[in-house]
C-alpha cells in the first residue's frame, strides 16, 4: 500500500469512528427526548380481548399528551410487550421493560392471575406497575407491594350492586360456582361472605379448576339441593366455561338463571357466536359505567369501531394517573409512586383518579343487564 492510499485508509477511519460517535451521541440525544413508559398487555391467550383494550387505552392517552407538545417539551413513547395471558410471559415482560428498556412505569399487567410473579421484580428495582384489569383486592400481602397500583373497579362495590338488586328482586338463595383464577375465587368469597349483610343465602359452593369444562355433576348436585336455588352465581375465566355450564344446564332441564360480574358480557359475546344465540338468555351481570359519556366518541373517531373492550378506559386512567406524576416533576419510578398516592384528578372511567394506602381507586358505577336472544339489555342503572 502506498503512501496516497494509506491516507486515505486513515481518513476513512478517522470518518466512521467520528460517524460512530456522533451516532450514539445522537441516539443518546434521541432517547433522551422521549419518556418511555411501558406496558405489559396480554396481546395473546385467554385475555387477549382484554389485553388489547389495555393497549389501545394507554396508546390514546399518550397520543392525546403528545398531540399537546408533550411534557415540558419531550414526547411520551410506549414500549408495549406481550404476557401471553401466562405467569411466566407476564415475569418475561415485565423484566425486559425493566432492565433493558429502563422504564420507570408500566401499565398492566393484563389480569390478576399472571402479575404476581412480576411484582418482586418492580418492588427490587422500585418501578411502578398500575393494572387497568385487575383487582388489587385479589393480592396477598398488599401492605408489601407499594409499587402495584390498580385503576380497575373495586369488586366490593361491584359485589354490593348485583346483591342489592338481586333483594329488590326477591332472590334470595344462591349457589356459586367459580374457578380457582385469583379474581373469581375472591369474588365468590367476597360474595359468600356478604350475602347474610344483605338477607341473601348461599346454599352452595363449587370451586372448579380453571380447565374444567364438565360441569355435569356439579349440576346434577344443584339439582338435588335439599335447598332450591333461585339463582346460580357463576364466576369463571373463559367463554367456553360459560357456553357449556349454560348447554349442560339445559341439557339436564335445570331452569334456573345465571348470574355474574362486569366481565360477563364479553365472555358472553364469544359464547353467542360459537355456541348458539339465545343459551345465554335472562342471565343477569353487573357492566360498569364510564363517568365521560364522550370518551366511547372519542375512541371511536380514534380506532373506527365500538368501544367493546373491557378495560379501555381503566387503562386510559392509569396512564394519565402516570402523565400527572411526569407533569408533577417525577421521573424515576419512587418519584412517581409518591406522586401517585397524593394526586386527586378527574377520570374517565370514575369521576376522580385518586388511590388509597393499597393502591386501589374508589368508586365506580355499574348497569345491571341482561341477555335476550344475543342482545345486551339494561335493566337498572
Amino acid at each position: 500500500m502506498n503512501k496516497t492510499n494509506k491516507i486515505i485508509v486513515g481518513i476513512i477511519i478517522v470518518v466512521i469512528i467520528i460517524a460512530g460517535v456522533w451516532y450514539r451521541i445522537e441516539k443518546n440525544s434521541i432517547e433522551e427526548e422521549v419518556i418511555k413508559i411501558g406496558g405489559a398487555f396480554a396481546l395473546t391467550g385467554d385475555a387477549a380481548e382484554w389485553g388489547q383494550g389495555d393497549l389501545e387505552g394507554t396508546q390514546m392517552a399518550i397520543d392525546e399528551v403528545n398531540m399537546g407538545g408533550g411534557i415540558d417539551g419531550m414526547m411520551l413513547k410506549l414500549i408495549a410487550e406481550d404476557t401471553q395471558t401466562t405467569a411466566i410471559g407476564t415475569v418475561n415482560a415485565i423484566n425486559k421493560l425493566v432492565n433493558v428498556d429502563g422504564v420507570q412505569a408500566i401499565i398492566g399487567p393484563t389480569w390478576g392471575d399472571s402479575f404476581q410473579g412480576g411484582v418482586p421484580i418492580i418492588q427490587q428495582y422500585k418501578v411502578v406497575l398500575i393494572t387497568p384489569s385487575a383487582a388489587i383486592e385479589t393480592v396477598l400481602d398488599k401492605e408489601k407491594y407499594e409499587y402495584f397500583l390498580s385503576t380497575y373497579f373495586p369488586q366490593k362495590g361491584e359485589m354490593l350492586r348485583i346483591q342489592k338488586y338481586a333483594f329488590s328482586k326477591g332472590i334470595k338463595n344462591f349457589v356459586v360456582v367459580c374457578d380457582l383464577d385469583p379474581f373469581n375465587k375472591y369474588f365468590g368469597d367476597l360474595f359468600i361472605s356478604a350475602a347474610p349483610q344483605n338477607d341473601l343465602a348461599v346454599v352452595k359452593l363449587f370451586e372448579v379448576a380453571r380447565e374444567d369444562k364438565d360441569f355435569r355433576t356439579i349440576i346434577t348436585q344443584i339439582k338435588n339441593l335439599s335447598i332450591k336455588p333461585d339463582a346460580i352465581f357463576f364466576e369463571v375465566a373463559t367463554a367456553t366455561q360459560v357456553g357449556t355450564f349454560a348447554k349442560q344446564l339445559k341439557e339436564q332441564g335445570v331452569v334456573i338463571p345465571i348470574w355474574s360480574s362486569s366481565s360477563f358480557e364479553d365472555l358472553s359475546l364469544e359464547v353467542i357466536k360459537n355456541f348458539q344465540k339465545d343459551l345465554l338468555d335472562d342471565a343477569i351481570y353487573t357492566r360498569p359505567k364510564v363517568a365521560v359519556k364522550d370518551f366511547a366518541q372519542k375512541y371511536f373517531e380514534k380506532y373506527h369501531k365500538e368501544m367493546m373492550r373491557p378495560t379501555v378506559s381503566n387503562a386510559y386512567d392509569a396512564t394519565m394517573a402516570i402523565i400527572e406524576t411526569l407533569k408533577n416533576g417525577a421521573r424515576t419510578g419512587e418519584q412517581i409512586k409518591n406522586e401517585l398516592y397524593k394526586i386527586q384528578i378527574p377520570g374517565v372511567t370514575f369521576k376522580e383518579i385518586s388511590f388509597d394506602q393499597f393502591g386501589q381507586v374508589s368508586g365506580g358505577e355499574f348497569f345491571i343487564k341482561t341477555i335476550k336472544d344475543g342482545e345486551f339489555i339494561v335493566l337498572e342503572e
